[in-house]
């Protein structure tokens, strides 16, 4: 998991709508919000999609282009609690996230740096094999389970991914970050982060960023514009697939001293608007 950045404000359809219900005295449903307004529901999946610059909240497969994705409720839409009486589950905004359809449907694996498409690999017909995401988690109430991706804490390595695609607690990254291992590795169960697909996905990921970048020719003068181009934003927003892949395999190059400079900078420009 990478950190991905909150909505800056509440789209101007879904915030239309609530007002709506509150004139007419409905009670806020999901279900009915995606039937009714079926273009402030696209507004909302696509804003939140560009904040996440393209990327799964959870698994980080890209999702900006023609791959199927939905809006992902991070405490479930199913279980209003008591002690929020002025947060609604299933229509705040703040309680939203972009994501894929976890493995229920093909979803389009597309390489930016390649402009190709990367087959089939990130679908298999058994759903225990596939499921993950939102679709794994359903209405699990996070807690101290499952990281919400839009922490602060999350802009360090908290996971390691390796060469043969699994994916796992980074224990230097989780004492960096005061998240505990325990709570990354319950994250990765419960996400199912580690299904077959996703590992399959990852490790093919893999192998293509050491046919592009083999070590024996990270040249300490080219390694900033390597970083550039696998490690942030393309001229449309969106980033690479599988960040935190691509993070582990580049931090040998210096990776995370890179990012720590680029994250601090734009916090800075952020911090200034």
């Amino acid at each position: 998991m990478k950190r991905v950045e909150s909505l800056a404000a509440e789209p101007d359809g879904l915030k239309a709508y609530r007002a709506q219900l509150k004139q007419e005295g409905r009670t806020p449903n999901w279900s009915t919000f995606r039937d009714e307004e079926p273009d402030a529901y696209r507004e909302l999946r696509e804003a939140l999609i560009r904040t996440q610059h393209g990327l799964c909240a959870y698994c980080e497969i890209n999702i900006h282009d023609t791959s199927p994705s939905q809006v992902e409720h991070y405490l479930p839409k199913s279980k209003a609690s008591r002690n929020e009486p002025d947060f609604d589950r299933q229509l705040d905004f703040r309680n939203h996230l972009a994501c894929c359809m976890g493995g229920t449907s093909r979803t389009t694996v597309r390489s930016l740096s390649e402009k190709r498409v990367d087959g089939d690999d990130y679908y298999h017909q058994d759903l225990a094999a596939s499921q993950s995401c939102g679709d794994a988690k359903k209405d699990h109430e996070p807690g101290n389970a499952v990281i919400d991706p839009r922490c602060l804490q999350l802009q360090h390595k908290i996971v390691v991914v390796r060469p043969d695609g699994t994916i796992h607690p980074d224990k230097a990254g989780c004492a960096a970050s005061g998240i505990s291992v325990d709570h990354v590795r319950s994250t990765i169960d419960i996400l199912k982060l580690d299904c077959y697909r996703l590992t399959y996905a990852r490790k093919k990921w893999w192998e293509t960023l050491r046919r592009k970048l083999p070590r024996q020719s990270w040249k300490p003068a080219l390694l900033p514009h390597v970083f550039l181009v696998f490690l942030a934003p393309n001229s449309n927003g969106w980033l690479e697939r599988f960040f935190s892949t691509t993070r582990s395999y580049l931090q040998p190059a210096g990776a995370e001293a890179w990012l720590a400079l680029h994250s601090t900078a734009q916090q800075t420009i952020n911090d200034g608007l």
